[in-house]
């Protein structure tokens, strides 16, 4: 039968029923997007807080100290030039009990013409903090210098 001959009303022409949608690839959609919200969340927090543990360590005593004179140590300065930045990371902890305390630090820092890294262990009694030991290493020397007594220029 030709396409001329078919009448109107014949199954051929009628509309067929449309099969509904199927929702499975909105509903793979909205659970693979909850997990990536989820995951981004949980990624968020987590970032967060490492992010506040190197802030608090870095605005320790120890730290601030030990960067300051290791900024303003000549020696240092004629190894690896001015200016002297630390690092992003800082390794280590600072436990604080009322006006007591201890800390053990670990940090990078760079200059124009190389890099060093600062050791501080350090205890605090009655508010007051006591540097066992406070050495910045140049990386290209590896000689310790002692930062524990302060440098004048």
């Amino acid at each position: 039968m030709s396409v001329d001959q078919m009448s109107p009303s014949s199954p051929e022409t009628m509309a067929q029923p449309v099969p509904p949608k199927s929702r499975t690839g909105c509903l793979l959609m909205g659970i693979g997007g909850g997990c990536l919200v989820a995951i981004l969340i949980c990624g968020g927090l987590a970032a967060t807080g490492v992010i506040s543990v190197f802030a608090l360590l870095k605005s320790s005593q120890p730290y601030t100290e030990s960067l300051q004179r290791a900024q303003q140590n000549v020696e240092l300065q004629q190894q690896i030039g001015t200016p002297i930045e630390p690092s992003m990371l800082v390794n280590g902890n600072v436990n604080l009990n009322n006006d007591d305390g201890e800390a053990n630090l670990n940090y990078s820092v760079h200059g124009p013409n190389g890099s060093a890294q600062v050791k501080v262990v350090a205890t605090k009694t009655d508010g007051n903090w006591q540097y066992q030991q406070m050495q910045v290493t140049p990386d290209q020397t590896k000689t310790p210098i002692d930062l524990a007594t302060p440098n004048e220029p």
